[in-house]
């Protein structure tokens, strides 16, 4: 990428989530433009939160292009004749799907695929939504010439889902929000730590039940950072039920400041789910120095490599026991030469890649 390109970006994410798949593309996108200054960075996206893409709006190399007619069809194809119009010579697909048509353009493709959710918890979604995912996935991985893969794991799911050559496939790992990679660490750590949408693949319920294996003496409180819904009340009822309320506090929402603080202050993260793609919280909270215990399930000790505590995702007391052996266990012993496996999480090595 050393001669002057244009590059287009489906940036709805970029724009409009505040985490998980927005963080991924401002991380990478900004990263590429400080990377590679010489590029016009063309940034495709149904509508605009300032706050979120302020750095993207008031920078010379991006040029914002939105929604012309109805949103999501625009997103889906219309927003082809917009690229051929701008000339892009590479278009990203940063969330798991290209706008259909693009095939039949000279314009050269990436997607990135984060996961096979639909196809691995299915109870999650509807009949439709799974229909339409499986139809916007197998068109992305047909349609594109590279795919980026964000696990290894994944990177084997898309093969054996899509009978895909796996030299077409990229494995490059997610990286962290800079704030994280300058923050400082603490060693005053008071709490346990929970990040995620409280949904039933993050399996918040199996900390709860942990929770009520250990002895009331030797139970910590667990902070829970996440959004929920019908699951979420389904946990809090069993709390509620187990007199165990007073041991968990929730934040439905944080800035990175303020998670990087919950996280300078945490003895663990606990991360039991049932499926991750890739599991950034993991990096997050190994960067800060907090040791992860995370289930054996997916992408999660890949990522965790050597410095996980290691569960089944349905063994509350496996759970228990690692909850004892981290308030016991010296922390700096544990997450001893963690920097070098964090080096392959380092958002320039992916850029190098790209």
């Amino acid at each position: 990428m050393n001669q002057p390109i244009k590059l287009g970006f489906d940036a709805k994410r970029l724009f409009l989530n505040w985490e998980g798949l927005g963080t991924y593309a401002r991380t990478l996108v900004k990263n590429l433009q400080q990377q590679f200054p010489n590029h016009e960075y063309h940034l495709f996206t149904t509508e605009i939160n300032e706050e979120l893409g302020a750095y993207f709006i008031n920078h010379p190399n991006f040029k914002i292009h939105t929604a012309k007619g109805q949103k999501e069809i625009w997103r889906s194809k219309g927003v082809v004749k917009d690229l051929i119009r701008e000339h892009i010579d590479l278009y990203f697909g940063l969330s798991n799907e290209l706008p259909y048509g693009i095939d039949k353009t000279s314009i050269k493709t990436l997607v990135t695929i984060h996961d096979l959710l639909y196809l691995k918890f299915k109870s999650q979604f509807s009949w439709i939504d799974r229909l339409i995912y499986s139809r916007k996935f197998k068109y992305a991985i047909n349609a594109s010439n590279k795919i980026i893969a964000t696990s290894q794991h994944t990177k084997s799911d898309i093969v054996k889902q899509f009978n895909v050559e796996a030299g077409k496939i990229e494995t490059l790992y997610q990286s962290v929000h800079p704030s994280f990679l300058n923050a400082d660490i603490s060693w005053d750590r008071q709490y346990f730590l929970f990040v995620g949408t409280v949904n039933e693949r993050k399996n918040l319920m199996l900390v709860a039940k942990a929770m009520q294996a250990l002895p009331k003496n030797e139970r910590p409180l667990v902070k829970v950072v996440g959004r929920g819904k019908k699951y979420k009340d389904l946990v809090m009822g069993y709390l509620k039920e187990q007199n165990l309320l007073t041991h968990f506090e929730f934040f439905s929402s944080l800035s990175n400041k303020q998670l990087i603080k919950l996280y300078q202050h945490a003895k663990a993260l606990v991360m039991p789910s049932f499926y991750e793609g890739f599991g950034r919280p993991v990096i997050e909270a190994l960067h800060l120095k907090v040791p992860v215990i995370i289930s054996k399930s997916s992408s999660l000790p890949e990522i965790a490599g050597q410095y996980g505590i290691v569960i089944d995702y349905y063994d509350a007391e496996s759970l228990a026991k690692a909850i004892k052996r981290i308030s016991k266990e010296n922390t700096k012993a544990f997450l001893e030469g963690s920097e070098k496996h964090l080096e392959q999480f380092e958002t320039k090595l992916l850029v190098k890649k790209l």
